[in-house]
Formats: C-alpha cells, sequence, structure tokens
C-alpha cells in the first residue's frame, strides 16, 4: 500500500514539501495530503509593498487549485489534534470553522505550522477568510496614508523593508524605526559592512534610526492613535501610528496536543535532522519557522529544508536510508529592498558578497518575488486592469508643471467622457474647456482659497454645468435617437419620462441634473488620468460669478470645476488619500449588513 504522507501548513515551506513529494515519488509509492486552512498561501513576503501600494494586495493570496498534482490531496481545514498515527483536521467552509471533523492516518507527519506576527503582516491564526485578512491590509494602509509619523518597531528585515517602503512612498512623513539591539538584523548572519550600508539605505531615505533603545513596555499589535514614548536611553518618541515588526513567535500549538514538553518559545524541538525530537516518533518532522532548528527563519530557508526533507523521504521510503542533519549554509543569504530603486544584499559565497541597488532592485523590488512565487504554485498572476491600477493609484494634484497637453489626448479624452451613462441617455450636462492664459486669469477671479493659483496654473480647465432645463434637450435627443434608429417607442414616451425623472416640474431637477454631470465628471477624471495627466476637482468657487464670466446661462448650474495638468512632483509629497473601511460603506441585503463579499473575491 502507498504511503500515507500528511503535511500541515500550505505556506512556502509545506507547499514546495507537497510539490516535491508528490513528483519524487508515484501514487503507488506514496499519497500526499496537505492541510491548509485557507484556499491559498498568504504572500507575506510582499507585505511591506501592499501597505502602500492597494494595487498589490491582490498578489498577497497565492491560490492553491493548481499547485498540486491530480494524485496529491489539499483538504482545507485546521488541524487540531495528533495522536501517534493519525491527526483530526476540523474542516473549513467557506472561510468559516465548521462543526465537521476528518481524522487522517498517516505514515509519515511534516509540520510547517509557520509562525505568528502581527497582522497583517502574517495571517492570524484564528482567521479563515480572505475578506479579514484584506479589510485588515487596507485599514493598515489607510491609517499609514493618514498619518504624519509612523513608528515602525522592530528593526529586523520586515521593519527595515516596511519602514523604507513608507518612506519612499510618502516623502511628507516622518518614519522612526526603534530597535532595542544596537544594529539592524541582530539575530541574523549577516556582515558589518552588510548592517552599515543597510543603515546608510534607510537613513538616506529619511529614515530615523534610534537603536539601542527598547519601549517602555512591549507592544504586540499595531496601534493607530498619537502616542508619546519615552525610550530606556532617554529619547522621546511622538508619532501618529505604531507598526509592531518585532516578536515573532513558532506556531507550536498543534504538537502540545501530543505532548506538551516537545516545545518551547523557540519553537517545535527537533533534531539536527528536521525529525521530532522524540525518539517515540520519528515519523513525525517539522520545517520551517515552526521549529527550534538553528536555520534561519527566513523563506528562503524554508523552501531550502522543504527541498532537503522531500529528496531524503524520498530515499527513506524507497530504499529505507537514514536522514542526515540538515545543515544551512554557513553564510546567510539576504535581500532588503529600501523602497523600489533598491537596496542592499548579502550574497552566500565566499564568505558573504555584499551587493547594493542594483541587484535588490533586479531581484526584489519589483514584485517581492510575487511572479515567482505565483509561478511555483502553479498559478497566474492577477492582471490589474489599466482602470483598477488608475483607481487606486490617483491622487488630488495641486501643483501643475509649464507643459501643454497634447490636442490628441483632450480629443481621447472628450471623446471617452461622451460615452458616460445618463439618465434616459439625455446627458443634461455641457463642459466648458479653458485653455487661454486670459481666460483662466479671468476665470481664477471666481476661485476661493488656494484655487486661484491652481487655476492659472493648470495648463487645462474643464468646467461642468448641469442643465436645471433638461426638457429644453427633447428636440435634440430626438433626432439624436431618429438617426440612430433607436426604436420609436423610447422618442414617444421620452419626454413623459423626463419629466416624472427629472423632477423639472417638482423642482427636484438640481439633484438630479447634478447625479447625471457627476457621471460625466467622474468619467472625465479618470479619462484624464488613463494618459498621465493628473487633476484637482475643486468645488471652492463663487458660482454666479464664474458662469458670468464664461457666459454660462442661467439654465445651467456649476457643480464643479477639474483642473488638469502634469504633476510637479517636486512639490508634491502626499500620496494618495485613505478611504473608509469597506464595512462603513458596503452592505449585504439590509443597511448594517456587512458584505462579506466585497474583500472575499479576486479581483480582476
Amino acid at each position: 500500500m502507498p504511503q500515507e504522507i500528511v503535511i500541515v501548513g500550505g505556506g512556502y515551506a509545506g507547499l514546495q514539501l507537497a510539490q516535491q513529494l508528490a513528483c519524487k515519488l508515484p501514487a503507488n509509492t506514496a499519497h500526499v495530503t496537505l492541510v491548509e486552512k485557507h484556499a491559498f498561501s498568504f504572500h507575506c513576503i510582499g507585505l511591506p509593498r501592499a501597505l502602500v501600494d492597494k494595487t498589490y494586495t491582490p498578489k498577497l493570496f497565492i491560490p492553491l487549485d493548481k499547485a498540486l498534482p491530480d494524485h496529491a490531496t489539499l483538504v482545507l481545514g485546521v488541524a487540531e489534534v495528533i495522536h501517534e498515527h493519525d491527526i483530526v483536521v476540523r474542516s473549513i467552509q467557506d472561510g468559516e470553522i465548521s462543526d465537521t471533523t476528518t481524522i487522517l492516518q498517516f505514515d509519515y507527519l511534516i509540520l510547517a505550522t509557520g509562525s505568528s506576527y502581527a497582522p497583517p503582516i502574517k495571517v492570524g491564526n484564528n482567521v479563515y477568510n480572505r475578506s479579514t485578512i484584506e479589510a485588515s491590509i487596507a485599514e493598515t494602509f489607510d491609517k499609514v496614508a493618514a498619518a504624519q509619523s509612523i513608528l515602525v518597531i522592530g528593526g529586523g528585515s520586515v521593519g527595515c523593508e516596511i519602514a523604507g517602503e513608507i518612506a519612499t512612498t510618502y516623502l511628507d512623513k516622518k518614519v522612526t524605526l526603534v530597535d532595542g539591539n544596537k544594529e539592524l538584523v541582530a539575530n541574523a548572519n549577516l556582515s558589518a559592512k552588510f548592517r552599515t550600508k543597510l543603515a546608510a539605505a534607510l537613513t538616506s531615505r529619511g529614515v530615523a534610526l534610534v537603536l539601542g533603545e527598547r519601549l517602555p513596555e512591549k507592544l504586540t499589535a499595531h496601534s493607530f492613535e498619537n502616542k508619546t514614548f519615552s525610550l530606556s536611553g532617554g529619547t522621546q518618541v511622538t508619532t501618529d501610528v505604531q507598526l509592531v515588526c518585532a516578536g515573532v513567535s513558532p506556531n507550536t500549538q498543534i504538537i502540545t496536543t501530543l505532548d506538551a514538553n516537545l516545545a518551547d518559545p523557540q519553537g517545535i524541538k527537533v533534531k539536527p535532522n528536521l525529525q521530532l525530537d522524540d525518539e517515540r516518533y520519528p515519523n513525525i518532522f517539522v520545517i520551517g519557522d515552526a521549529s527550534n532548528h538553528v536555520a534561519p527563519k527566513t523563506a528562503m530557508s524554508a523552501g531550502e529544508q522543504a527541498k532537503f526533507l522531500a529528496a531524503a523521504l524520498t530515499k527513506k521510503i524507497r530504499k529505507g536510508k537514514g536522514i542526515d542533519p540538515f545543515v544551512p549554509a554557513s553564510v546567510q543569504a539576504m535581500l532588503i529592498p529600501v523602497g523600489r530603486e533598491g537596496g542592499v544584499a548579502q550574497l552566500p559565497m565566499f564568505g558573504g558578497v555584499f551587493a547594493g541597488d542594483w541587484l535588490v532592485k533586479m531581484a526584489k523590488c519589483k514584485d517581492y518575488f510575487a511572479g515567482a512565487m505565483w509561478s511555483t504554485w502553479k498559478a497566474s498572476l492577477p492582471k490589474m486592469s489599466k482602470f483598477h491600477a488608475i483607481a487606486h493609484g490617483r491622487r488630488s494634484i495641486s501643483h501643475f508643471l509649464p507643459k501643454e497637453i497634447d490636442q490628441s489626448i483632450i480629443h481621447d479624452v472628450l471623446l471617452t467622457t461622451r460615452r458616460a451613462p445618463s439618465s434616459l441617455n439625455t446627458q443634461p450636462y455641457v463642459c466648458v474647456i479653458v485653455q487661454d492664459a486670459e481666460e483662466k486669469n479671468a476665470l481664477s477671479a471666481a476661485m476661493a482659497g488656494g484655487n486661484p493659483r491652481k487655476v492659472q496654473e493648470a495648463p487645462l480647465l474643464a468646467v461642468f454645468a448641469a442643465d436645471l432645463e433638461p426638457s429644453k434637450l427633447l428636440p435634440s435627443l430626438y433626432e439624436m435617437n431618429d438617426k440612430a434608429g433607436t426604436d420609436p417607442i423610447v422618442n414617444k414616451y421620452l419626454g413623459f419620462k423626463l419629466g416624472a425623472f427629472g423632477g423639472e416640474a417638482n423642482h427636484t431637477v438640481t439633484a438630479w441634473a447634478y447625479k447625471q454631470t457627476m457621471i460625466a465628471a467622474a468619467t472625465f477624471v479618470y479619462a484624464v488620468e488613463g494618459h498621465g495627466v493628473g487633476t484637482q476637482v475643486m468645488e471652492g468657487f463663487d458660482e454666479p460669478k464664474l458662469r458670468e464670466i464664461l457666459g454660462i446661462p442661467d439654465r445651467y448650474s456649476v457643480p464643479v470645476v477639474i483642473a488638469c495638468g502634469y504633476p510637479d512632483f517636486d512639490k508634491i509629497t502626499y500620496g494618495p488619500t485613505p478611504r473608509l473601511p469597506t464595512s462603513n460603506v458596503f452592505f449585504s441585503g439590509k443597511f448594517g449588513q456587512h458584505y462579506k463579499a466585497v474583500m472575499s473575491k479576486q479581483p480582476h
């Protein structure tokens, strides 16, 4: 009979071990079962980028549906109890833990349960659905985006990467990194040159380093309140957001159901060959962050352990050979991006070779290995449409370069805006384009606050005006429909419907016309942004004076003026603005009932 191999945990270590064992051992020799609580692996390596770029978030969820060959089995569930030759698994259904349990028999059991970190850096142990994870990431993103100052607690690789991403994305924010050790990444086998270069890379990007000092009390979760800390060395730090990037702990709970003495704070006790350190259980192994093995607690090391154990178990099952110790490289490999343009690296050859921006940018800065991981999982990266990228990355532009917008771009934008939907296809609005310097100067006299400068500086202004007497459009609408060959029934009832919906007779027409006009204005904004041109939507102006300057008849009302131009990033130090949590905005069935599917499906 085939040997039953059960692997608990579908992260970097467990999934790669399952893949390699299933490939090395045919179905008549061994059957591999992978137990994982999610239908995806969480790509926590990329979390630093997701905290500053929402378009990256879908890349964190690598689907498991194609990761294993057909003769291997994926079980969605939580391992609850281990016995000598079987394991009890409680199933997960639709992202919720169920009442159903399954007993899986095993000849070999490998635990790859990983470690825990303050969410959303890693997924909480009691979180089973994607929507909760994405909501946590979105909340952290929004809090960081809204903050003026951020404290990163922990100078390991994760803390350095997060500090670098924030500092290089939001140039106006004060980022401080605190660590109780006197050097960065203190627990890794890295050269003094690496640490010196890493510190220099962070400080050159605006990160303030406070090393050798600790907080007065240990934080275990991120905090989004303005707080002042008096550090152990006397330094005072006041920040709006505190991100905990320290305090990683191995996930050992499952082994304690077999014997509480098999785990300690450093992890599940193993022998040098990754075998459980107890002669009673020679068929149980532990790989990755969950064990107390001396190997580095990194995804790279987890992958190396998976490769090692797959080869070793294959030889043991086929030929009965013993398993030698797993010996990690004498020099640790490490790549730490500090933003998108570079970072520092140590390569594990010749006693440790240092590399800088060019290698890190090429190898890791682009996508934090997302492409490589998705490929290993035999999955296709989600393709973010251009519109998604524009919508997630858009910000209001308050300073413009003295560069004109090409007429071909303007032509395309206007034709795109023309396709905006409207009630009954009535299109009850007009748009006045202002480009002439004298006309802009005149228009600036009607603007309020800081808007006059923007009007004079922007190469193009779009003034949207809503038609408050839409019935006057009927002759043109009839003609348009006749020329297009529209069903005559449309024109027959158009006047009646327009009177009913438009509200011209009962004084609700302004709200109706504004709704139609703002749909067109929003279409205009995204059409402009699609050409790399920035926008500022302005509502502060003297509307009667504005209409007088532009010669707009009294039957129209102006809701917005949109300034357009190429951003002057030397003067713009802010990023996209924060958004309310999805639970405040999207409901299911009735008001107040959170729509769980908002964040549960993969964006397309």
